[in-house]
């Protein structure tokens, strides 16, 4: 149980974050989490190329 504290921590600090770097990375190690790729579209730009693959990532996670 003590290991899962980090995590819980890491995953606290992304959800906190206001820039859009560290969710999509987030993203990428936690492909489940539909809350960290709901916060990745949230704070990329409209225009950027990555949030098709955020998109693809919630979709993924919803379905799951």
């Amino acid at each position: 149980m003590a290991c899962e504290y980090p995590q819980v921590g890491v995953r606290t600090a992304v959800l906190s974050s206001g820039t859009a770097e560290h969710p999509p990375r987030a993203g990428e190690r936690v492909p489940d989490d539909i809350h960290i790729h709901e916060r990745t579209l949230r704070l990329l730009p409209a225009g950027a190329a990555s949030r098709a693959l955020a998109a693809t990532w919630l979709h993924g996670a919803l379905r799951a």
